[in-house]
């Protein structure tokens, strides 16, 4: 058997306007469109669950909780949103039953019940084994929603094995304007 010499190469993340620089403080203006945020405060889109144990006002949040394979929850605007006037969706999420190898948390934009765009997967925007509360921000190109209209936004839980996860959810939001910061690997 050959002997094999491994080259160890470190690769940096990079940005085009802040380089190599990942401590940035990168914010949100103008008028966002609030998603949810648990019942505390603002004008919301109606959360309805489709399959599952969720409780639309927890304290603040929005919780799914002992959560089955594909249990859904969808909130409804009572207009639709143009995302061409928008850059990005932010919000929170905190994880107390959780495993990221069987569970993940799909997010999905539509409009009238009919999908729009790309689903997405939670753990690809979070660190999916800190349990304490985070923030995340979902650049519009990622959901492929672009140049969309829509009015409805769907969470869906999966679970191939392991315990049931608990959810918590709270500060969904379409941000109006900012451009969120994104590091890639050249």
């Amino acid at each position: 058997e050959r002997y094999h010499t491994f080259r160890s190469v470190v690769t940096p993340f990079s940005n085009t306007s802040f380089g190599t620089a990942l401590n940035q403080n990168v914010t949100f203006g103008g008028t966002p469109e609030l998603i949810f945020d648990g019942g505390s405060g603002g004008t919301e889109w109606t959360g309805t669950a489709i399959s599952g144990t969720w409780d639309f006002a927890d304290a603040g949040k929005v919780t799914i909780t002992s959560a089955n394979n594909n249990d859904a929850a969808i909130f409804d605007d009572a207009g639709t949103i143009n995302m061409t006037n928008y850059t990005a969706i932010t919000g929170k999420v905190q994880l107390s039953t959780y495993s990221p190898l069987a569970n993940s948390m799909i997010l999905q934009f539509g409009l009238a019940g009919v999908a729009k765009g790309n689903t997405i997967d939670l753990n690809d925007y979070i660190d999916t084994g800190d349990f304490a509360e985070q923030s995340f921000v979902i650049q519009k190109q990622d959901l492929g929603i672009d140049n969309e209209t829509v009015d409805d936004m769907t969470i869906t839980i999966t679970k191939s094995s392991g315990p049931k996860p608990t959810i918590a959810f709270d500060d969904f939001q379409i941000e109006e304007t900012g451009t969120p910061a994104v590091f890639s690997l050249f």
